[in-house]
């Protein structure tokens, strides 16, 4: 602080009168520098020159009643009022910039003698915790809005001295009261621009701004927020102002505005504003000079429509660094390349990515090293055009490519053309999986869509597949790898191709992988409705009505075409909205997966042994399921009871499944038998059909 520095000099010099011409040019610059003032009171008072310190400070507090700084003031006397007031002039100083700066408070009264504030006025440590105490909760005042946390915006309704709390009228939740003492924890006071207080006070405003003015509204919203926001942060906080339908068209028109700023965190882009364009232009251009090419590429794509001059100077800097790569990190500069062609700017470069595939000595390995799928594509498709070699080149990318749409390319070309070359990679892959996991996991997603794989022993391909869940190599392919054995997946398909010998052999093999239990059971059941000799345990048959048959029909076919594909759909849609650690819409799709697929496999596994209740050729000699029976007490009480199946169970309408207690009591009975229930002894008086 050079003004410090000087007043410190003055000080040491004892030149008191420049001193004080220095201490009325800062006043009248900046009356509210109180860092400065207080610090310079600090110095003359060490050197003895209390009487000045007293004097220069009482202009300060002159000049900020003048000017009716009442916060500034209240700051003044709580650092500096003991150089110039008594401990009871200081309180009544303080009181009446209070005063002053709640003018139009109705609460300041009471909360002053909720607080004490009058009480003790000698002891200025205890007046000044009182003062603090009162201005956090006038933040609070009737009519302040306000922002609670997970409960979003709302507004005092009362302030309740005598239960000493305050009432909150909150967006869709119940209104509830939060005590003083809580109140500065649990409540945040809304400036008047602040997005959620203007959404609450003034929303047609926002309205027409979103319309009128799209940047202006996204500036507001970033203003309101100290910390940069993400798309789904903004998009959550427009809430009730920009709809859905209209998110799209608005977002990519705000975006643009010249003081919104964006950068990457994590791989999400993050947005945040600057104070002008000038600013926001500079801020650019530091961080470009700052990061590394990666950060680079990404900067120029999201601003390169700011600025003319500005997108000149960062594309002739990509330009010189992608010369200056070619030799030693030749990915490098095919990644700036393919940036520059988008803009149309690669031209201008001595070569291209043809000349580097042709020249690089290991194109397999060079495309590997780049990380953006796409441009790994294209680096594969110029192998073709421009290496005789190019079935060498690809046997060995599919040998270390991990994306398996890529390797699903990479194969299709290579088996088209030179299906011997394929069924080598294929080999080389089943003979060593941990050394290539990736590559395995694909050729498990792919069964036999695959030519090489239909030669192959199935049961030897289910082996390895289970065999891989309990490996390290694949510890991050587990979820893939799970995938293959659900409905559908590329492991189920080798299934079809098993032995009955085989089929006995791939239980024992599913019986030990560590398979969620669930698709552990799917899995041997099917194998038993294929092969039933394998099942030396049948469950018992189910009976049912046939109306509750269809409906469990009705139920499964609505699992398996509608609610299972809309989960997936739902689960991809929320996987892209980020950061799954905080992504409740993805755990709750997950959760709802998890759900389906048992369900799934209860209704499959119930409906594989169901039998339909007849009556037809039933024998009512002795109570059965599907019969309802009259009983009667000593006293002459009855009542009608009806042996069905659990699917049908209903005991408000005396309907018992055959495996509940009084089903099994009732099993086997004739007429003329009793039973005991209810604590009463009942005799079996009819049978009959249970629709007669």
């Amino acid at each position: 602080m050079a003004g410090l520095e000087q007043a410190s000099q003055l000080i040491e010099e004892d030149r008191l009168d420049d001193l004080e011409d220095l201490w009325l040019v800062k006043l009248a610059e900046n009356p509210e520098d109180l860092d400065f003032f207080t610090a310079v009171a600090k110095l003359l008072d060490r050197a003895k020159e209390k009487e000045m310190a007293t004097f220069l400070l009482e202009l300060v507090d002159e000049q900020l009643q003048e000017k009716r700084l009442w916060s500034p003031r209240l700051h003044l006397l709580e650092k500096s009022g003991r150089h110039f007031l008594d401990p009871v002039s200081v309180h009544s100083a303080a009181v009446s910039s209070l005063e002053s700066l709640y003018s139009d408070s109705p609460s300041l009264d009471a909360l002053s003698e909720k607080v004490g504030l009058d009480k003790a006025v000698e002891d200025t440590s205890k007046v000044w915790k009182k003062i603090h105490r009162l201005r956090s909760l006038m933040q609070f005042e009737n009519g302040s809005y306000i922002w609670m946390k997970d409960k979003g915006a709302g507004q005092v309704i009362e302030v309740n001295m005598e239960l000493e709390s305050f009432k909150v009228e909150l967006n869709d939740f119940p209104t509830l009261r939060v005590g003083f003492a809580a109140a500065a924890k649990l409540l945040r006071p809304l400036e008047d621009s602040h997005i959620e207080r203007r959404k609450l006070e003034d929303l047609p405003s926002l309205l027409a701004l979103k319309n009128d003015k799209p940047g202006e509204l996204l500036l507001a919203v970033l203003q309101s927020h100290d910390d940069a926001m993400t798309t789904a942060e903004i998009r959550k906080t427009l809430a009730g102002v920009v709809d859905d339908k209209e998110w799209n068209g608005w977002w990519a028109n705000a975006k643009k505005h010249p003081q919104v700023l964006v950068s990457s965190a994590k791989s999400r882009p993050t947005y945040q504003w600057a104070a002008s364009e000038d600013h926001a232009l500079e801020d650019v251009r530091q961080r470009f000079g700052d990061a590394d090419i990666q950060e680079k590429l990404e900067i120029l794509r999201k601003n390169v429509g700011r600025d003319s001059e500005l997108k000149t100077e960062m594309i002739g800097a990509l330009q010189s660094l992608a010369d200056q790569a070619l030799e030693d990190t030749p990915d490098t500069s095919l990644r700036i390349w393919y940036t520059l062609d988008k803009l149309g700017t690669a031209a201008d470069l001595s070569w291209s990515p043809s000349t580097v595939v042709r020249d690089h000595p290991r194109p397999a390995a060079l495309a590997r090293a780049l990380t953006d799928k796409p441009i790994r594509a294209r680096i594969y498709e110029l192998c073709i055009e421009e290496r005789a070699d190019w079935p060498a080149i690809y046997q060995e990318a599919l040998s270390t490519e991990e994306d398996p749409r890529l390797l699903s390319k990479l194969a299709d070309e290579l088996g088209r053309q030179e299906p011997a070359d394929l069924k080598s990679v294929v080999d080389d892959i089943l003979g060593q999986p941990r050394r290539r996991p990736a590559a395995f996991v694909w050729l498990a997603e792919a069964g036999e869509d695959l030519a090489p794989l239909a030669e192959r022993n199935p049961l030897r391909l289910i082996r390895q597949i289970l065999d891989s869940l309990h490996q390290s190599e694949f510890s991050s392919f587990k979820s893939r790898l799970h995938k293959t054995f659900e409905t559908g997946g590329g492991a189920t398909i080798l299934f079809t191709r098993l032995s009955e010998e085989q089929a006995s052999q791939a239980e024992q093999a599913i019986r030990r992988a560590p398979l969620d239990e669930h698709l552990q059971e799917t899995l041997v059941r099917y194998l038993h409705v294929r092969y039933p000799s394998l099942d030396d345990s049948r469950e018992a048959p189910l009976y049912a009505t046939q109306e509750s048959i269809e409906a469990r029909r009705q139920e499964l076919e609505t699992l398996k075409l509608e609610e299972i594909p809309a989960n997936r759909r739902a689960i991809e849609e929320a996987r892209e909205m980020g950061d799954l650690r905080e992504n409740f819409e993805y755990k709750s799709a997950r959760q709802r997966h998890e759900y389906l697929n048992s369900r799934l496999a209860s209704l499959q596994g119930d409906l594989s042994r169901v039998q339909p209740l007849s009556t037809d050729k039933l024998d009512f000699s002795e109570a059965r399921v599907g019969c309802r029976m009259e009983l009667r007490t000593a006293t002459g009480k009855s009542r009608s009871v009806t042996i069905l199946g659990p699917w049908e169970s209903d005991p408000d309408r005396h309907i018992v499944s055959y495996d509940s207690d009084l089903g099994q009591e009732l099993l086997g009975k004739k007429i003329g038998d009793t039973i005991v229930f209810g604590e009463q002894t009942w005799t079996l008086e009819a049978i009959a059909p249970w629709r007669d």
